[in-house]
């Protein structure tokens, strides 16, 4: 399957926090628009996919956090009934971010970053399913906000039981 969707947004009363008068403000009209679009492929054993975003925001201030391009794509392969492989890959454009930890207002553009996240789940019956999953596999350095840097590489174990 594949889908392309175009979008244009007009915006009237933004609210969003002004850092420097440290405020909620409305803002002045804003417009986005851009393109979406995903692709899908699914055989007995494979789900393949891929997406990607564009927004082109028209604003006197810049809005925080938005990055223009997002891209990724992901495939999963189930073997059998009791195992399942999934890896998902993500890249984020710069985004600009703002930060009061010095007192004054600091408005930093945050870079790109890619991420590649894993999961594997086996099924021991019906009820009962064991995961293993690990997030940055490539421990990637980015900051999710200013002053924030995001959990490099980690791993998690879980598990889901029906009654």
């Amino acid at each position: 399957s594949f889908n392309l969707s175009l979008f244009e947004n007009h915006y009237k009363n933004l609210i969003d926090f002004d850092a420097e008068s440290f405020r909620n403000v409305n803002r002045p009209p804003i417009r986005s628009q851009g393109v979406e679009t995903e692709i899908h492929w699914q055989s007995a054993q494979w789900q393949l996919g891929a997406n990607a975003s564009y927004a082109d925001i028209d604003a006197q201030e810049p809005l925080m956090g938005r990055p223009e391009v997002k891209a990724g794509g992901n495939a999963a392969f189930t073997l059998n009934e009791h195992w399942r492989f999934q890896l998902n890959y993500l890249w984020v454009d710069k985004r600009f971010a703002t930060s009061l930890y010095t007192g004054d207002t600091v408005r930093e553009t945050l870079g790109s970053y890619d991420r590649v996240d894993a999961n594997i789940t086996w099924t021991l019956n019906a009820n009962v399913k064991f995961h293993l999953s690990g997030e940055n596999l490539t421990n990637e350095r980015y900051y999710n906000d200013v002053g924030f840097p995001a959990v490099g590489r980690t791993g998690f174990v879980g598990a889901d039981l029906s009654f």
